[in-house]
C-alpha cells in the first residue's frame, strides 16, 4: 500500500482495529507484544496509520518537534483528513497547540498548578475522600471501588473542592464527560448523538458562566488564580480559560478514576504486595508508579503526525502520516522495563508514560498524583483489611476509544 510517492512495506500492516473490544478487554497482552516491535501500520477506516508502542519510539515521537506534531500539516493548502472524530468538538486543548502558543499557556498555567499552590488543598482531599467512604459503606462491608469511589474522587475533589464548582455546574459536567464514550465508535462524518451535544452544550455555558463569574468576582479557588494569571501584562482570555478548565476536568475525571480502580486491582491480584502497601503508607507514591505503568487508564495518546518523510527504525512515515502513539505499550517495552509482565510494587520504575511526554507532558500531573496518593491513603488507613469482595473476580473494560476503565470493582472492608 502506498501513501502519496511512498511505498509502504506490506509486511509492516496487521489486520487489527484499534477500537475493537478484543485488544480493550485483553489489553495487556496485545499491547505488550506490541511494545517488542519497531512501529507498524493500521488501516484505520481505510487510510494507513503508524502505532508506535516502543519506549524510545514513543519518545522519539514526542520530543522531535521538527519531525513531529499534534497538529496535522496542511497539504495542498488543506489540512490533514481526520481520521477519527473531535470527542471535544470545538474545544482545542493544549495537547493539540505547539510551538509559542504551546509554550504561552504552559506559562501562565504553570503557577497554579506547583506543589506549593496546590498544598493548600490537601486538608479538602482527605476530608472529601473520608466522605466519599461514609457513603460507600453506609450499608454494609461491601462496595463497588469504581462507582461508589474512584468516580467520585475528581468530580468532588477538583470540580467541587479546587475549582469551586457548585453541585449542580459540578453534576452538567460529569454528565458531559460521561458522554465521551458515545464518540468511542464513530467515524469522522459521522453526526454526535443527540444527548451528547445537548450534555456538551450544558457544560458549555456552565463553564462560561464559572468563566464570567471568577472574572467578575474572583475566589480562592484554582480557576481564579487562572483568571488572575500574569505574565507581563499578558492574561489568559475567555475562549482559553474556558478550554483549559473544559480539557482539565474531562482528562482528570474518567482517567484517575479509571487508574485508581487499575492500582486497586493490580494490588489485590498481588496479595503479598498489598499487604505491604495497607500497612506502610511509605510505599504508596512508589507503589502508585508501578500501578500506572502496569495497568494506566487507556493506551493511546493523542495523535501525532509526521512533519516531513521519515523512518522511525526502518519504517516510513510519510509527510501526513497519522501517529497513534501508545504509551501503555511503552509501559511493557522490556528494554526500559526488564521482565514488564511482573507487578512489583519496589522497581520505582522512572518515566512512566502515563501523563505522556515532552512539551505536552500532563499539565495537571502533580494535581492528579497529589489526589491519588491521598486518596489509596486514606482508603487503606481505615480499612486496612479491604480486599476485592470476590477472589477470582474477572475484569471487564469500558470507555471511550482506547480507555481502560474498569465497569465495577467489588470490594470488602
Amino acid at each position: 500500500m502506498s501513501t502519496g510517492a511512498v511505498q509502504l512495506p506490506a509486511d509492516l500492516f496487521r489486520d487489527l482495529d484499534l477500537a475493537s473490544e478484543e485488544v480493550r478487554q485483553n489489553f495487556r497482552a496485545h499491547l505488550s507484544e506490541w511494545a517488542k516491535h519497531p512501529p507498524f501500520y493500521v488501516d484505520q477506516k481505510g487510510s494507513p496509520q503508524a502505532v508506535v508502542a516502543r519506549f524510545g519510539d514513543m519518545r522519539t515521537v514526542l520530543t522531535d518537534r521538527k519531525r513531529f506534531s499534534a497538529v496535522p500539516p496542511v497539504q495542498d493548502g488543506a489540512a490533514m483528513k481526520k481520521f477519527m472524530p473531535n470527542k471535544f468538538m470545538n474545544v482545542t486543548p493544549p495537547t493539540q497547540i505547539e510551538g509559542a502558543a504551546h509554550a504561552r499557556i504552559r506559562n501562565l498555567v504553570n503557577p497554579a498548578f506547583t506543589a506549593s499552590a496546590l498544598a493548600r488543598y490537601g486538608s479538602v482531599i482527605d476530608r472529601t475522600v473520608e466522605g466519599i467512604l461514609d457513603r460507600a459503606v453506609a450499608d454494609g462491608r461491601q462496595f463497588d471501588a469504581m462507582d461508589q469511589f474512584a468516580s467520585w474522587l475528581m468530580p468532588l475533589v477538583m470540580l467541587e473542592g479546587m475549582f469551586g464548582f457548585t453541585p449542580q455546574e459540578r453534576a452538567d459536567f460529569v454528565t458531559m464527560n460521561q458522554c465521551l464514550r458515545l464518540t468511542s465508535k464513530l467515524s469522522p462524518d459521522d453526526p454526535f448523538p443527540p444527548e451528547y451535544t445537548d450534555a456538551f452544550a450544558r457544560a458549555e455555558a456552565t463553564i462560561e458562566g464559572i468563566v464570567a463569574t471568577r472574572r467578575g468576582q474572583p475566589g480562592d479557588d484554582i480557576i481564579s488564580k487562572l483568571v488572575m494569571s500574569n505574565e507581563d501584562g499578558d492574561t489568559l482570555s475567555d475562549r482559553e480559560l474556558f478550554e483549559l478548565v473544559f480539557v482539565f476536568g474531562a482528562g482528570a475525571i474518567e482517567s484517575t478514576a479509571a487508574t485508581i480502580g487499575g492500582a486497586l486491582l493490580s494490588l489485590a491480584q498481588h496479595p503479598d504486595q498489598f499487604v505491604q502497601v495497607k500497612h506502610d503508607p511509605s510505599l504508596i507514591p512508589a507503589a502508585l508508579d508501578e500501578c500506572m505503568r502496569y495497568h494506566g487508564p487507556g493506551f493511546l495518546l493523542f495523535t501525532r503526525y509526521a512533519m516531513v518523510d521519515t523512518e522511525l527504525d526502518g519504517t516510513p512515515l510519510p509527510a501526513g502520516m497519522p501517529i497513534y502513539v501508545c504509551n501503555q505499550a511503552a509501559s511493557y517495552d522490556p528494554v526500559q522495563y526488564p521482565d514488564p509482565l511482573r507487578f512489583d510494587i519496589h522497581r520505582h520504575p522512572e518515566n512512566v508514560p502515563v501523563f505522556g511526554g515532552g512539551a505536552h507532558f500532563c499539565l495537571g500531573n502533580r494535581l492528579a498524583r497529589m489526589v491519588m496518593i491521598q486518596a489509596l491513603t486514606r482508603l487503606f488507613e481505615r480499612f486496612p483489611a479491604i480486599d476485592l469482595a470476590d477472589p477470582d473476580f474477572v475484569p471487564v473494560y469500558d470507555g471511550a476509544l482506547s480507555e481502560t476503565q474498569l465497569v465495577s470493582l467489588p470490594m470488602q472492608v
